[in-house]
């Protein structure tokens, strides 16, 4: 983004987002300068919005020293298994019956058990006091 040249529009407050009535856009509203406005965003686009986004929020923790966990996703579902073409998958269900999937490199399910089995405590409720 370097040498690009655009105005910066501060987003106040994110307030919701839902599906455009055409199905192929997402609608992300929030508050600029105080008066609400709804961005459409193409489907197709969402994901490389959502990974920019968490590069983002990295590199600001890098910039200004952040290292505590504000910002866990609370996760109410936990699946291991293999998508349609045999490959590793990992999905957890989030608020509101969403889910986010991750493509899982070859080996990662059993490193993922190997975690659990020798780092999780067997009391999980036990180890959060």
């Amino acid at each position: 983004m370097s040498g690009l040249k655009a105005q910066v529009v501060m987003l106040d407050r994110f307030t919701g987002v839902t599906p455009a009535p055409d199905g192929k856009h997402v609608l992300i509203a929030g508050n600029v300068s105080n008066q609400q406005d709804i961005i459409a965003v193409p489907k197709e686009e969402v994901m490389n919005l959502v990974m920019a986004l968490m590069t983002g929020i990295s590199q600001c923790d890098q910039v200004d020293g952040t290292t505590d966990a504000t910002r866990l996703i609370p996760t109410e579902t936990f699946e291991i298994g293999a998508d349609d073409d045999g490959n590793g998958l990992l999905r957890m269900g989030v608020r509101g019956g969403a889910y986010l999937d991750f493509d899982l490199k070859p080996g990662m399910i059993e490193v993922i058990r190997d975690t659990f089995l020798t780092q999780m405590p067997s009391d999980p409720a036990a180890s959060r006091h």
